[in-house]
């Protein structure tokens, strides 16, 4: 909740929260090697702006969305936030079931779906097959540019983790494209992951490993300097990319640094290139 409804509720002790109109995203077609659900997210801001959901519920539904696990579900959801949005979900499938059944065995639940499309405000419908890696710029998350027309653009920081960019899958991604390689000489990484168990399991599979040996550095679970905690605080006119949902100014430390967004590939693909680098070339070696 945001500060304004906290207040209501520290004033008055109660609140209003209207229920929201839905959205539809329909997501049809294929990612191309090296592009996330990040992208994807990206790709709407740009298409629709930061207001493309205004107190809307957003539904992702479509072919692709049932093909995609819930670690990239989630970053689907977790960034309508920053479209406007009041909520964003997705229609519990098998995929959902086995999640549960892996984490919760105990708990009891009942599947809640829409009706029809008549329950939603608008339908729209996009094909992904196209998306390439996308970059938000300073500081606009809605304001995306190609990551490969980009590469003029020096990476002082790699912010790697938290909310939308540290589960295991993107501890998975990185460490496939780290291993055996170096983060550029003046590029750091500080890495948090989402979760303790997330944290853990990475140590378990070896991928923290591989990503130390590449110059990483690794700090506390959950949130990290985008929301202005720990270490990894930019200095002034310092560039950071991140895998984070947001590149407001001074989020990141001083209000005189850069933070641009991207996917978990396209991150460790410009913490080793030192610049603003496209993962394709990276994920399809």
């Amino acid at each position: 909740m945001g500060h304004s409804d906290i207040a209501s509720y520290l004033a008055i002790g109660e609140n209003w929260l209207r229920v929201p109109e839905v959205l539809r995203f329909n997501l049809h077609g294929r990612l191309r090697p090296g592009v996330c659900a990040k992208d994807v997210v990206l790709r709407i801001a740009q298409l629709y702006g930061e207001d493309a959901a205004p107190y809307l519920g957003v539904e992702f539904a479509g072919p692709l969305i049932d093909e995609m696990q819930i670690d990239e579900r989630l970053v689907l959801c977790n960034m309508v936030i920053d479209f406007g949005a009041k909520t964003g979900y997705i229609q519990p499938d098998e995929i959902t079931a086995r999640f549960m059944a892996h984490r919760a065995p105990e708990r009891k639940w009942t599947a809640e779906t829409t009706d029809s499309d008549a329950d939603c405000g608008r339908i729209v419908d996009l094909d992904v097959s196209d998306i390439e890696p996308l970059v938000a710029v300073p500081h606009d998350l809605s304001d995306v540019r190609c990551a490969k027309d980009l590469s003029e653009v020096r990476i002082d920081e790699a912010i790697f983790g938290t909310c939308t960019g540290g589960r295991i899958e993107d501890f998975r991604i990185a460490a496939s494209m780290l291993e055996g390689k170096k983060l550029a000489p003046n590029t750091r990484m500080l890495v948090n992951p989402g979760s303790r168990e997330v944290y853990l399991q990475a140590i378990r599979e070896g991928l923290i490993d591989i990503m130390v040996r590449a110059g990483a550095t690794i700090g506390v679970p959950g949130c990290g300097p985008c929301s202005g905690c720990h270490q990894g605080m930019l200095a002034p006119a310092e560039n950071a990319i991140t895998n984070a949902s947001r590149n407001f100014k001074g989020r990141f430390g001083s209000p005189e640094a850069n933070a641009y967004v991207a996917s978990s590939a396209t991150v460790v693909a410009s913490a080793i290139a030192g610049r603003i680098a496209s993962p394709t070339d990276l994920i399809t070696q």
